[in-house]
């Protein structure tokens, strides 16, 4: 992997740059921590500071970035079945 290299996360969807790949086991170490990157969380919460993420293969001593590149707003009822309660 080089610098620059990355994949992009829009909710739930992944994608790749044309033409690029990304190391499997580099993305999996990221996989679980993506969902709370994508929302605002309090502001002393660890994931509002920290935007490193190692890759596990000690071999290869990549270090990850994760960026929040915009802000969405969803409505509840866009992504659930289930109504607010009144």
């Amino acid at each position: 992997m080089a610098v620059g290299d990355c994949f992009y996360l829009h909710g739930g969807k992944l994608s790749l740059p044309a033409g690029k790949d990304f190391c499997v086991y580099a993305m999996q170490s990221t996989l679980p921590l993506l969902p709370a990157k994508q929302r605002r969380n309090h502001p002393a919460d660890w994931m509002e500071t920290d935007a490193r993420i190692t890759c596990p293969d000690p071999a290869c001593r990549l270090i990850m970035r994760v960026d929040r590149t915009g802000i969405r707003i969803l409505r509840h009822d866009d992504v659930s079945p289930v109504p607010m309660p009144e």
